[in-house]
């Protein structure tokens, strides 16, 4: 109960201060530079925020005291405290000084491997504006490590790229730090840089893709970069097998129709070895309108009929041939008419032909 009475009382306090604005400034700046531990430094700068993202709410001008401008810059290069280093990198997202915050920001970004810290930091560096970009470059051209680069490459995002800046990029393409290599990707895309390299890291983050959100953006991103070869069709099709909903197979088969005809021959054999038949109604639904002029769709699905002994795969089946309307109707039929010796496959075309309307004279 002590604990919270404190807690309580604390925050009572600091919603006095924070009242006081811009006037709270100066002893609170005093207080930060006399603090001797991270938890009264916490309490300060959490208060100092406070005031500080107000005064921008309110659209008032924010004019720190150059001894607190000049101790964030040194608190954000000394403290190792994460919360600390939160609430400083924080503060100076709402109260940009770029030649004193952004030595202290990106050695914070370098050493940090808190995901949600990197995230506050990078766009803290963001927010410092135009005038911390060439601290940036520096730090980029000289970074070694890839994360590190990586979380560079996303703060370079929608700025103009040096040749020296794009060659870096193209080399973290090649890195075997996924994350790392999204962001080099997302970068050049962005300032519309052509590089087979681009293309060469989709395929690997497709290959490494353990999630489903992963793997569908890796699809897109080879989607977008194919060079329309067997190698590139073959990968597409072998990831099928780590696709479970109907979100990422959408975007394996735009992948695959994207890369021409080797993206729809592996498109068309996946689905002739699918037993999934949720995965062959995914197929249908995705495929039948765009290919159904295409024989290999309706011959793909009665190869299922023929091989399959699961009876859900092959109500699958008929439904596809059922969707592909009159080209799957003259698979059928062709079909039937070569009397096949084995009655389940007989029985199967036969109930797909009984879903049409029976031919007339006219027909």
């Amino acid at each position: 109960m002590a604990s919270a009475q404190s807690e309580e009382a604390f925050y009572g306090a600091a919603r006095t201060v924070v009242a006081l604005g811009s006037d709270a400034l100066p002893d609170l700046t005093k207080r930060l530079a006399a603090a001797k531990d991270d938890d009264e430094r916490l309490n300060i700068t959490y208060v100092l925020a406070n005031i500080v993202g107000q005064m921008k709410l309110k659209r008032e001008a924010i004019e720190l005291p150059p001894e607190l401008v000049s101790l964030t810059g040194k608190l954000l290069l000394e403290t190792r405290n994460t919360q600390l280093e939160a609430n400083l990198a924080n503060f100076s997202v709402v109260a940009p000084h770029p030649a004193e915050f952004g030595p202290g920001l990106l050695a914070l970004l370098e050493r940090t491997e808190d995901q949600a810290l990197r995230a506050t930091a990078s766009a803290a560096i963001v927010y410092q504006g135009a005038e911390v970009l060439p601290l940036v470059q520096d730090a980029f051209y000289r970074s070694t490590n890839d994360r590190f680069t990586g979380d560079l490459a996303r703060v370079l995002y929608d700025t103009e790229l040096s040749e020296q800046s794009i060659a870096k990029l193209q080399d973290l393409l090649k890195s075997d730090n996924s994350e790392a290599r999204q962001l080099a990707a997302r970068t050049l895309d962005k300032a519309g840089i052509k590089s087979s390299d681009l293309l060469e890291s989709a395929l690997k983050d497709l290959a490494s893709a353990r999630t489903e959100v992963e793997l569908s953006f890796a699809a897109s991103k080879v989607r977008k970069h194919t060079d329309l070869s067997e190698r590139v069709a073959a990968a597409l099709a072998s990831a099928f097998e780590r696709a479970h909903r109907i979100e990422e197979r959408v975007e394996l088969v735009s992948a695959l129709l994207a890369t021409g005809e080797p993206g729809k021959t592996q498109l068309f054999a996946v689905l002739q070895a699918s037993n999934d038949p949720e995965e062959i109604g995914d197929l249908t639904r995705v495929t039948n309108t765009r290919l159904q002029d295409d024989p290999r769709l309706s011959a793909a699905y009665i190869a299922i009929l023929k091989r399959t002994d699961d009876e859900k795969v092959s109500e699958a089946a008929i439904h596809g041939l059922v969707m592909a309307r009159q080209p799957g109707r003259e698979a059928i039929e062709a079909a039937l008419k070569e009397q096949p010796a084995d009655e389940r496959l007989r029985r199967r075309l036969t109930k797909a032909a009984s879903f049409f309307t029976p031919r007339t004279a006219s027909d």
